[in-house]
């Protein structure tokens, strides 16, 4: 498991959000969300910036990428994002009836906002279009699916 980190541009919320997933997914979704999420996020390497290549775990320093500091899961919780600081103890409970943590208000609700958004058209389950090159051509025509259309995705 790999992870990278986003730092808010935003200094009175003082956020920090991780993603974590297998190596490759991480750096597919770091350049997106750099393209997409950039100017909310604090790339200044003197203060703690937004990493730049993906971090493998090691064991005695996952503290803040724990399941009770994910805030969402992606692609069947393939991909989860955290907020460091957050603790869900919820989400460690067997009663199904435990409240979950709220977020509260002191973090960057526009770079989660991006973030969210991002990962999640970023890591579709199944590529629509190779989904559509599986179904047989007479179903193709019957949905209005040309195959000059299908061959142009």
């Amino acid at each position: 498991m790999h992870y990278s980190t986003y730092h808010s541009i935003d200094a009175s919320k003082n956020t920090t959000f991780h993603i974590v997933g297998d190596n490759a997914t991480i750096v597919e979704l770091m350049t997106d969300i750099q393209a997409i999420c950039g100017s909310l996020l604090n790339n200044d390497s003197s203060t703690g910036s937004t990493t730049r290549q993906p971090t493998a775990f090691l064991t005695n320093e996952s503290a803040q990428r724990l399941p009770e500091s994910a805030i969402q899961y992606y692609r069947a919780s393939s991909i989860a994002l955290t907020l460091h600081g957050y603790n869900n103890t919820a989400a460690l409970s067997d009663d199904v009836n435990a409240v979950p943590v709220s977020l509260g208000n002191n973090y960057d609700g526009s770079l989660l906002a991006c973030l969210d958004t991002t990962i999640g058209e970023a890591s579709l389950l199944i590529d629509g279009s190779a989904l559509l090159s599986l179904l047989p051509s007479w179903m193709m025509l019957a949905m209005g699916v040309s195959v000059g259309a299908l061959m142009s995705l």
